[in-house]
């Protein structure tokens, strides 16, 4: 799927860190986001900080696959990222509602794969 040090694999193995990393207990981000976020401007204003910094980072590493040739060259990466982070914040809140590790496992490797486009 991914070769070790390529811009899939990092992506990959963290988000494997995400559902992993303190089991249960979710993000504490992401928990106050939800628990806050829409009610409290200075929580929203910080966790959208938070958020965003994350946004950043999965761009550039996008583009850095566009550019090492792990990932097309078509590939939209603010729609990437969107979709990304969609599914780093449904991975923590299955996660920490006890979900099987193996199917938020599955779930990962199906994206990774949709990442990398079709097989040459």
């Amino acid at each position: 799927m991914s070769v070790p040090g390529s811009s899939l694999q990092i992506l990959r193995e963290w988000l494997v860190w995400m559902v992993n990393h303190e089991a249960g207990r979710g993000c504490f981000v992401v928990n106050t986001a939800t628990e806050l976020g829409a009610t409290d401007p200075a929580v929203q204003q910080r966790t959208e900080a938070a958020f965003e910094g994350t946004r950043k980072t999965l761009a550039s590493l996008l583009r850095r696959g566009i550019r090492d040739g792990d990932l097309p060259t078509t590939l939209d990466v603010e729609a990437a990222v969107e979709s990304l982070f969609t599914t780093v914040l449904g991975l923590r809140v299955r996660e920490r509602a006890g979900h099987d590790a193996q199917r938020l496992a599955m779930a990962i490797d199906f994206t990774i794969k949709m990442l990398a486009g079709p097989a040459t």
